[in-house]
């Protein structure tokens, strides 16, 4: 999957980050990595996440029985099935999926 913003792809801390700024904060500040993993296991949800399981692959879906075994840390920057074991980094996501996401979210708030 492409990097590159222009093309709609965001980074998952980013994209958490906006999720967190439009429809979970509560107050202005910044989210903690914490606040910003549990929103990413919150997206993973609802839609695609994708990442890099070894250096230099194409990125590819974290499948729903990672999801159910795995963590997200570092602030949604990496998705580990164990402490530093089979980690994936480079997550990201569609914008489109985050914006159909968010608007779902915001209509049922």
């Amino acid at each position: 999957m492409a990097r590159d913003s222009a093309d709609g792809i965001l980074p998952l801390s980013a994209a958490a980050t906006v999720a967190y700024e439009q429809v979970f904060s509560v107050r202005p500040r910044p989210p903690t990595a914490d606040e910003l993993d549990m929103i990413a296991f919150m997206l993973s949800a609802q839609l695609p996440i994708y990442g890099v399981r070894t250096d230099g692959q194409e990125a590819s879906p974290i499948s729903e029985e990672e999801l159910k075994r795995g963590v997200f840390w570092g602030g949604a920057r990496r998705f580990e099935l164990g402490h530093d074991v089979n980690a994936m980094t480079q997550l990201t996501v569609r914008k489109s999926d985050l914006e159909r996401v968010l608007a779902e979210l915001k209509a049922s708030s």
